[in-house]
């Protein structure tokens, strides 16, 4: 689903949490930003799908291409890109961008992809109430020669770019928030309710069901409250619990120790419960 943010939209295609214990297994209190440069000519799209489908520990936050900006982590989360370690402030304290068509023949593509990633940049240096000192490259990091074609362009015009968008921008307070599923057409809302089926039960929707919950969206409905109440279903939480069992303990998970975590999830996310699983693992508990 797209979050529209003061005049350019940010969509949200974020990794399982099946992912987290891989691609961001630790919380994050960020400082500040890591832009890098992908180095390839691939779209946003392409390296959203690259990076979450893997099982590399190589991730970040957003890709962004001439056209589009791509949250594939959440905010919360720490990303694995910056090259200073497990315990380094790059993988864990920055928020990642991936500028998009770096090797382009087309420079103008990645040039319009700088501009969308300067926005993101001032947007979320005001979130936060950072300026563009809190804007890190890569290689301050590590030493990696990235971002390869904004440093060869210059660092300083960049940092430029984010600061004209923030003196442009109005106060950093969020936008008035409409409703997820205004302006939907109800094949929009079925499928949509068909890919919760798919994320939260591993099964296809049943006809009652994709009925009840199609009829639970109306124009000004908040798309977290939807998916905060369907997960919240039993059998969301057991498919919750069994999976977290197969992806951090590797194992099935024990008739004691699935209901106890399904009815833990009552009140906390499938994200708490692969970070305490992680925790627990890291004890020797299995």
């Amino acid at each position: 689903m797209n979050k529209e943010v003061a005049g350019m939209d940010i969509i949200k295609r974020l990794i399982s949490p099946e992912k987290y214990s891989i691609k961001c297994p630790h919380t994050l209190s960020p400082i500040g930003i890591t832009v890098h440069n992908t180095a390839n000519s691939a779209s946003a799209a392409n390296e959203i799908a690259y990076m979450a489908g893997n099982d590399k520990e190589i991730s970040y936050h957003f890709a962004v291409d001439e056209k589009e900006i791509i949250q594939a982590l959440p905010l919360d989360r720490n990303g694995w890109h910056a090259g200073d370690g497990a315990t380094g402030s790059g993988n864990r304290r920055t928020i990642a961008i991936e500028i998009c068509r770096s090797t382009s023949e087309d420079l103008n593509l990645f040039l319009q992809a700088e501009k969308n990633a300067a926005w993101l940049c001032a947007y979320l240096c005001q979130q936060h109430g950072w300026t563009t000192k809190d804007i890190y490259t890569h290689k301050h990091w590590s030493g990696k020669n990235c971002p390869h074609k904004t440093l060869e362009l210059g660092w300083d015009r960049f940092l430029a770019m984010v600061e004209q968008n923030m003196n442009e921008m109005s106060k950093p307070d969020e936008p008035e928030k409409k409703g997820d599923f205004e302006g939907m057409t109800a094949e929009q809302k079925k499928a949509y309710v068909k890919g919760l089926y798919v994320t939260y039960t591993g099964r296809q929707a049943d006809p009652s069901g994709l009925e009840y919950w199609i009829g639970q969206i109306g124009d000004q409905t908040a798309l977290i409250a939807i998916e905060k109440a369907f997960a919240n279903q039993e059998e969301c939480r057991k498919y919750a619990v069994k999976n977290a069992y197969r992806n951090v303990m590797k194992r099935e998970a024990d008739s004691a120790g699935l209901k106890y975590w399904t009815d833990w999830l009552k009140k906390h996310t499938a994200a708490e419960l692969y970070e305490v699983m992680i925790t627990l693992k890291g004890k020797g508990q299995k």
